[in-house]
């Protein structure tokens, strides 16, 4: 028999060994693991870090089974839902500057190779005896699938009595009554002199958008009035897709007498820019009404809200969950672009926070200003950043220039959707070095934003540069696993 003395030693020394053998499988396992995705990974081009490689069997809840040759089985599961719309890179333009000469058929094919543009007819506009409604059915005809609006804006009217398009406005701005019967439907400053945002920049006057004045003999204000006639001279049976409007401003640019009181109305007072932002409303809402099912994109310089751009903005209701779609004008190049003093997790910031505010389909116009147009490096940055989200990209010059770009179509090589699908969603957080990386059935982008400085990363093998005419030491072609980007640069590869 075995003395108790020795049995509970021989339990203890047993106990000891247990515990050793279980802290070290604890430890090994987790390593072995991690080692082997690793070495997984490393020999796949199918997936990102949000996929697993599926041969058969069943899928449920968000998840999809993708096809890709690069996978081992051919196959990949991708958790999540795929961004929603036509396949990536999207591509826009804002044509609306002079000359405007939607009639000539060189303009309409370099128009109609965009994905959506916005384009700058005017009441009566008709060139080679071709009608608004002609030269939209010309360009359709070139690339039916494009998406065109016209230009509109009520904020401001041309103060130029010979402007004959813009007489009619002028006509109804002078001929209606202001607040209390004071005055017409321009807006005034203290002193009675009309008002102007822009400081003669742009040859207009201010409206008084607010809802302030006296209504008209249907009851409409500026702002109805406005939506209903530009509806009626730019919109109806002309073949658009949606409507445009300019200046989406979050509060007055200057201070005026909106109400006519004989006192300028601080554009710092909340009252007053709730003034300002129901009107803008008015004009949605009456948009709305006569044209139903037509998306309303504006140019906002405000994320719809207040809640996130711009800093101190106060929060406000009137546009957040109304509109379908935003141009963010020039991003990028100017020295009040957004990514020029606030950075580019500012612009980001922006450029989500607007979508979230969107109504379906949710579009987003991402315009950057092109000093330069061959600045490539400049293009690329800005065109990734871009694909960080599920917006169109535009480069803009003077509003009538169209700029092609070899990594809209690898230099005339693919079509114009050559990138595919998102395998990923949007980016919210870098994916190595601090550059952010977004994945797509055919190829994948990278963007090194601005202050994060040279940086070299590492891909999975598969990937390589295109052949490009307009950077070719960049485009060379080339496989690539090792890469340095310049600060405030991105890179188009395809696989």
């Amino acid at each position: 028999m075995i003395h108790r003395k020795n049995f509970q030693s021989y339990i203890t020394r047993k106990e000891v060994l247990i515990a050793s053998v279980s802290l070290l499988l604890l430890i090994v396992l987790p390593v072995v693991v991690i080692l082997t995705s690793k070495q997984q990974n490393l020999k796949t081009n199918a997936a990102g870090a949000a996929t697993i490689e599926a041969e058969s069997g069943t899928t449920a809840g968000s998840v999809t089974v993708v096809s890709d040759a690069a996978a081992s089985g051919g196959n990949y599961v991708r958790f999540g839902t795929a961004p929603s719309g036509p396949d990536f890179p999207r591509i826009g333009a804002m044509l609306i500057g002079s000359p405007q000469n939607y009639d000539q058929v060189s303009y309409q094919q370099q128009i109609a190779k965009f994905d959506m543009a916005v384009v700058g007819m005017y009441p009566g506009w008709n060139k080679s005896g071709k009608s608004i409604t002609q030269a939209v059915s010309e360009i359709k005809a070139r690339n039916p699938n494009i998406l065109l609006a016209n230009y509109t804006i009520m904020t401001e009217v041309s103060n130029d009595p010979a402007n004959t398009a813009t007489v009619p406005w002028q006509n109804k701005l002078n001929s209606e009554k202001g607040p209390n019967g004071i005055g017409n439907w321009w807006a005034y400053d203290s002193a009675g002199n009309h008002a102007d945002w822009s400081g003669g920049q742009f040859g207009t006057w201010d409206t008084n958008l607010t809802l302030l004045t006296t209504p008209d003999a249907n009851g409409d204000r500026w702002p109805q009035w406005k939506a209903k006639n530009d509806y009626q001279t730019l919109y109806q049976g002309r073949g658009f897709d949606f409507w445009f409007s300019d200046n989406n401003f979050w509060k007055p640019r200057i201070d005026n007498d909106w109400n006519r009181d004989g006192t300028n109305d601080s554009q710092n007072s909340i009252s007053v820019r709730n003034w300002w932002r129901d009107g803008q409303r008015a004009y949605y809402d009456a948009a709305k009404t006569v044209a139903p099912s037509m998306m309303m994109m504006v140019n906002t310089d405000n994320d719809l809200d207040g809640s996130v751009y711009p800093s101190g903005a106060d929060q406000f209701t009137q546009f957040k969950n109304v509109l379908g779609g935003a141009y963010l004008e020039h991003t990028m190049g100017k020295s009040w672009s957004v990514e020029t003093w606030g950075g580019w997790s500012m612009l980001m910031s922006w450029y989500r926070k607007v979508k979230v505010n969107l109504i379906a389909p949710k579009t987003i116009l991402f315009d950057a200003f092109m000093p330069s147009t061959t600045d490539y490096q400049s293009f690329r940055y800005a065109f990734a950043s871009c694909l960080m989200d599920d917006g169109y990209f535009s480069a803009s010059t003077d509003y009538s220039q169209v700029t092609w770009y070899d990594e809209y179509d690898l230099a005339g090589t693919a079509s114009t959707k050559w990138l595919g699908k998102a395998l990923d969603g949007p980016q919210t957080s870098p994916w190595q070095n601090g550059v952010y990386r977004r994945n797509f059935e055919h190829g994948t982008v990278l963007v090194n934003p601005k202050g994060n400085g040279a940086k070299t990363v590492t891909l999975e093998a598969g990937y390589s540069r295109f052949q490009g005419t307009q950077a070719p030491t960049i485009n060379n072609g080339q496989p690539v696993t090792t890469l340095t980007l310049n600060d405030r640069d991105g890179i188009f590869l395809k696989r």
